[in-house]
C-alpha cells in the first residue's frame, strides 16, 4: 500500500523520446467478482448474511422481494465509519476497515461497480432460462429432444461460432443451473426467442418473461448508454424481477438484488460491458495453463507474476501498449471524471 501511496502523491518519472515525464497514478475503480470484491474491501463474504450488499445496507429478508433500490440505504462515509466502530458483522456487514481507504483517490463507498458476467450471465440469466425451459417441456410445446435439436441446429453466425451452447441437460435444468459458460449463456439468451418463439403461444407468461429477459440482457450489454434511458432501465429490472417471482414462486437472490443498483452504477461510470470481468477471467485461464506446464511448485505465484511481467515488458518494447479494449476503458474513466461519459 505504501508503494501505491507513493505513486499517487510523488508519481514516477519516465523518459519518452529523450524527454522526462512525471506520471501520477490514481485508483479509479476496483473491479472483480462479488466474493473477491467483498473480501478485498473488507465486507462480509457470505451472501447469506444479514447485510450482504457492499453498496447498500439492505436487510437480507427485505431484499428477497425488493424490486427498486432504496437510496436512503446507500452506504456512505459516515455510516461506514460507524459500522467499522461497531465491529459487529452481523448487524453491519463490515468485517473491518478497508485498507484501500488510505489512498487519496479512493473511497470504498464511492466504488460503484457490478460485474454483469457473474451477476447476469452466471446468475440471473442462467437461473431464468431454467424457469423458461422447464414449463415449455412440461406444457409439451416442445420436447427436450426437439429443444436440443433447435439449439444445435440454429445458425449462430461466424462471430458466435465459438460461443455455441452445448446440449441441454434435464437434470441441470431441474437443478436451476444450465452448467454453461458465461459466453454460452449470453449466446443462448440472445437467440432463444428466435429458436422457440413459434412453439410458444402468444400472450403466455413464459413467452413474455423470456422476452423481458432478452430485452434486459440486450440493454445491459449495450456498449453505449444514454443517461435519459436509466429510469427506463430501472423499470425494466423491476418488471423482470416481479415476473420472475410470479413465474417461479421464489424469492429473489443476492444477484437479483445487485441488478437494482445498475442504473446508479451506469450513471456514474457508464456502460457495464467495457468494465466486466470477462477479460480478467480470460487472463486467469492463461495463467492456469502456464501453471499446468510449469514443473516447479516451490513458488508458483512468483513464477506466474514473473512471466506476466515479461509479457507486459514485451508489449511495451514492441510499442503495442494497450489494446483497443484497454483504450476504451481509459477513455471511459477519463470521461467519467470529466462528467461527460455519455457516448
Amino acid at each position: 500500500m505504501l508503494e501505491l501511496e507513493s505513486l499517487e502523491t510523488d508519481g514516477m518519472e519516465i523518459y519518452v523520446n529523450g524527454k522526462s515525464l512525471l506520471i501520477h497514478f490514481a485508483v479509479c475503480l476496483i473491479s472483480g467478482g462479488n466474493l473477491g470484491l467483498n473480501w478485498i474491501l473488507g465486507s462480509v463474504e457470505s451472501f447469506g448474511a444479514n447485510y450482504f450488499c457492499r453498496i447498500c445496507k439492505v436487510y437480507r429478508p427485505d431484499s428477497r422481494t425488493l424490486v427498486y433500490e432504496k437510496k436512503d440505504l446507500y452506504r456512505t462515509e459516515e455510516n461506514y465509519q460507524r459500522d467499522v466502530e461497531v465491529n459487529d458483522v452481523s448487524t453491519t456487514g463490515i468485517k473491518g476497515p478497508c485498507i484501500w481507504n488510505e489512498l487519496i483517490s479512493f473511497k470504498l463507498t464511492n466504488n460503484p461497480y457490478a460485474d454483469i458476467m457473474h451477476d447476469v450471465l452466471e446468475g440471473v440469466a442462467d437461473h431464468d432460462m431454467c424457469f423458461i425451459i422447464e414449463p415449455m417441456v412440461k406444457e409439451k410445446w416442445v420436447t427436450h429432444e426437439e429443444l436440443n435439436d433447435l439449439v444445435q441446429g440454429f445458425f449462430y453466425g461466424t462471430q458466435e461460432f465459438g460461443n455455441k451452447p452445448p446440449l441441454l441437460c434435464k437434470d441441470k435444468v431441474k437443478a436451476r443451473s444450465l452448467g454453461f459458460s458465461a459466453s454460452e449463456v449470453l449466446c443462448l439468451v440472445r437467440y432463444f426467442p428466435l429458436m422457440v418463439g413459434h412453439k410458444v403461444p402468444e400472450g403466455d407468461k413464459v413467452r413474455e418473461f423470456n422476452l423481458k429477459l432478452w430485452e434486459l440482457v440486450d440493454v445491459l450489454f449495450s456498449p453505449t448508454f444514454a443517461r435519459s434511458y436509466i429510469p427506463h432501465l430501472n423499470e425494466m429490472i423491476a418488471e423482470h424481477h416481479t415476473s420472475y417471482m410470479s413465474l417461479s414462486n421464489r424469492f429473489l437472490t443476492p444477484k437479483y438484488h445487485n441488478a437494482l443498483h445498475y442504473g446508479m452504477i451506469i450513471a456514474k461510470i457508464g456502460p457495464l460491458q467495457p468494465v466486466w470481468f470477462m477479460r480478467s477471467e480470460s487472463n486467469y485461464k492463461e495463467m492456469r495453463q502456464v501453471a499446468h506446464v510449469t514443473s516447479s511448485r516451490r513458488n508458483i505465484s512468483y513464477t506466474l507474476t514473473l512471466k506476466s511481467s515479461f509479457k507486459n515488458c514485451g508489449r511495451f518494447l514492441r510499442k503495442r501498449g494497450l489494446d483497443h479494449h484497454g483504450s476504451v476503458i481509459l477513455r471511459k474513466f477519463k470521461g467519467c471524471y470529466q462528467g461527460s461519459w455519455q457516448l
